[in-house]
């Protein structure tokens, strides 16, 4: 019998450019062999401490972790934490193209099993990514948020950030991003060189200031991680594309 009414944390990830990045055949071949790397890793069972499963298909990435491997040794932190680690690694793998993340993270009713994803969980996530985040952040639910409130050892302050304009939690990976050798240095630049180009655009339309709009909030962002302690130091699937891989 499927179970389909078991309740997980849920991440869905979507990269923000994708579509015009993949016009460029080394990134894409490069992209798709990290992403496979990645999916190995977590896999992999001999790895007993990851708790996550993905799935990646195009431009999006799935993460959950079932609620009943929440335990007194892996506390609903500590799942975050698990998520929040493989978003960096990502982040870091494509902030080079010029590309970001947007996506939500939830804790609803999901089936996640031999490639077949199914439940509430995961049309929660994808309404909150393409209707509500706007920016390229990670978004909490409501519900999320409940869970990890009444959780113990929750540290919400210590995972999320509450957005000044709209008040919404979001997911706050940079700083541990940030942490990887050069890392600080790419963002800097990349950010930089977008925002200048898309701000000289000499006949601006409603989609390129959009975009501009998302550079700006992001850059916001990145200048509140630049001097914050990172939650951790990554030492596993060092897959940071450096600027000598892909010049831009």
């Amino acid at each position: 019998m499927i179970e389909s009414g078991q309740k997980h944390i849920v991440a869905l990830i979507d990269i923000l450019g994708f579509k015009q990045a993949m016009a460029d055949e080394t990134f894409s071949e490069k992209i798709l062999e990290n992403f496979q790397q990645i999916k190995n890793y977590f896999s992999n069972k001999n790895y007993t401490e990851t708790k996550s499963t993905i799935s990646i298909f195009s431009d999006t990435i799935i993460i959950s972790i079932h609620e009943k491997l929440l335990n007194n040794n892996f506390f609903p932190k500590d799942a975050i934490f698990e998520i929040s680690y493989l978003i960096q690694k990502m982040a870091n793998l494509i902030i080079n193209k010029g590309l970001l993340l947007r996506g939500a993270i939830t804790f609803e009713n999901f089936y996640h099993k031999d490639n077949v994803l199914f439940g509430s969980a995961l049309i929660d996530a994808h309404i909150l990514e393409s209707r509500v985040a706007k920016y390229p952040r990670i978004l909490a639910s409501k519900k999320l948020i409940e869970f990890l409130s009444c959780s113990q050892h929750n540290e919400m302050e210590n995972y999320f950030l509450k957005d000044d304009e709209d008040g919404l939690y979001y997911l706050d990976y940079l700083p541990s991003a940030l942490a990887h050798c050069c890392q600080n240095g790419i963002y800097q630049r990349i950010i930089k060189k977008t925002i200048l180009l898309l701000a000289n655009t000499p006949e601006k339309d409603v989609h390129s200031s959009k975009i501009l709009e998302k550079w700006r909030w992001f850059n916001n962002y990145y200048r509140k991680s630049v001097t914050k302690k990172p939650l951790f130091c990554p030492v596993f699937l060092d897959l940071i594309i450096s600027s000598k891989e892909y010049p831009r």
